[in-house]
């Protein structure tokens, strides 16, 4: 007799669950995670060019790379007019500077991403950044006295995507980018 009750319950919470998740989809709510956007944004580093030159007494190594940023509509609705805005980072190290002193610098460029249907990604390819390596050559030494290896760094990313002037998605890769640059 308390299995039939049990039994019977379950069904009901069964039936009303799939009338609330109904209800749900047809009100073209944006089934995103806890109230973000429903876009989903992934980035790789690639990189996509390395020159080397010799001179006297150093080489200098030249790199361009790019971040292949993922966009995913991970919603039910389709998502139009957006546009991402983009910063890659990089630490520059100076010649002549202290061990460990690197300044951040930021390149900028902006994406227009149209539409994205649900469901959808779309990957799109950032412009190169340009990162330089100076290596003095065995033997070699500045008279001043600076570091022997003077080597930029790619640090990061941060996009913002917009609909219109709205801001719907802000993502950085690493998160203390937000703390180090005022954008």
């Amino acid at each position: 007799m308390i299995t039939e009750h049990v039994d019977r319950s379950c069904r009901r919470v069964g039936v009303a669950w799939v009338f609330v998740m109904a209800a749900f989809l047809a009100s073209g709510i944006d089934a995103g995670a806890q109230g973000t956007s429903g876009l989903r944004i992934s980035a790789q580093r690639k990189r996509v060019e390395k020159k080397e030159e010799a001179r006297v007494g150093e080489t200098v190594t030249r790199e361009k790379w790019i971040y292949q940023i993922t966009f995913e509509n991970t919603g039910f609705k389709e998502m139009t007019d957006l546009v991402a805005k983009y910063r890659i980072y990089r630490l520059n190290d100076e010649h002549g500077a202290a061990r460990g002193e690197m300044t951040l610098a930021s390149e900028q460029g902006e994406i227009a991403l149209g539409t994205l249907r649900s469901r959808e990604k779309k990957t799109v390819d950032t412009k190169p950044m340009e990162i330089e390596t100076l290596a003095l050559k065995s033997g070699w030494t500045y008279r001043d006295g600076s570091k022997h290896k003077v080597e930029d760094r790619v640090k990061g990313f941060w996009v913002k995507v917009f609909r219109g002037e709205e801001l719907i998605e802000d993502y950085a890769n690493p998160s203390t980018l937000r703390k180090a640059d005022n954008w």
